[in-house]
């Protein structure tokens, strides 16, 4: 699911795969239609047309502004996209998700997660760390005013505060790194490897230790429990592949 900052507009792109393969819509059948957070139709965003090419068979949906508001109350909103076409005159459709955030002003990156794993891109990519989830996680812990307010102090308190949705991506996916690191790879004339990593426990200590440090600055010693669930979504396959 891709995060987009509320209030904007948005451009959703969407590629058209059946059993592995693209496939192009037929002529002026691709229409889409906008659910709420809660499932509702929001009005005005009914089977709405889409344009596509003759050959086209990724192509992207635009929805405005308007429609990509949070509600009161809420920190982040699913949206929904039922789209519908046809192919060779056959029925088809897809659903598609994204969330609306609020902008959070930290400045933690993937790059930084994962030097402190010691993986590179590939086995570890951008869009599989959850830093939104993280910063999630962290404001409930510390709360939205105090961590808002650290990370535009200017003092060691924005410091632990990077440090804490920093530690907290890095604990999310440590549990998966046993299956995600290679031990030797080779890419043209260039390669590399690294010794067998047999577990992941110094690392999740080492991430543990440092989450608890910055957090004390904020909670004056008191130990909050680390083990905090996560939802985690799966990379849409239609738009992670387009």
């Amino acid at each position: 699911m891709q995060d987009f900052v509320a209030g904007e507009d948005i451009e959703l792109p969407v590629s058209l795969i059946v059993g592995g393969q693209p496939v192009i819509p037929d002529e002026d059948s691709v229409k889409f239609t906008l659910r709420d957070h809660s499932g509702a139709v929001i009005d005005g965003m009914s089977n709405i047309p889409v344009s596509t090419g003759s050959a086209d068979y990724r192509f992207m949906i635009e929805i405005p502004a308007e429609y990509n508001t949070l509600s009161a109350g809420k920190r982040f909103e699913r949206r929904t996209i039922n789209l519908s076409y046809t192919h060779n005159g056959i029925a088809r459709g897809l659903r598609l998700h994204y969330r609306l955030i609020p902008y959070l002003n930290h400045s933690v990156t993937p790059a930084q997660v994962r030097s402190f794993l010691g993986v590179n891109e590939t086995e570890l990519p951008d869009d599989e760390i959850n830093l939104v989830d993280a910063y999630f996680v962290v404001e409930e812990q510390v709360g939205q005013a105090i961590l808002e307010e650290s990370l535009t102090s200017g003092t060691t308190s924005e410091i632990a505060a990077n440090t804490l949705v920093r530690m907290r991506a890095v604990l999310d996916v440590i549990p998966s790194l046993k299956q995600r690191v290679a031990q030797e790879e080779r890419s043209g004339q260039k390669s590399f490897s690294r010794p067998l990593i047999h577990d992941f426990d110094a690392l999740r200590e080492e991430a543990e230790k440092r989450y608890q440090v910055a957090l004390n600055t904020f909670s004056t010693g008191i130990e909050l429990p680390l083990n905090l669930v996560v939802t985690t979504q799966d990379v849409d396959p239609i738009t992670a592949g387009g």
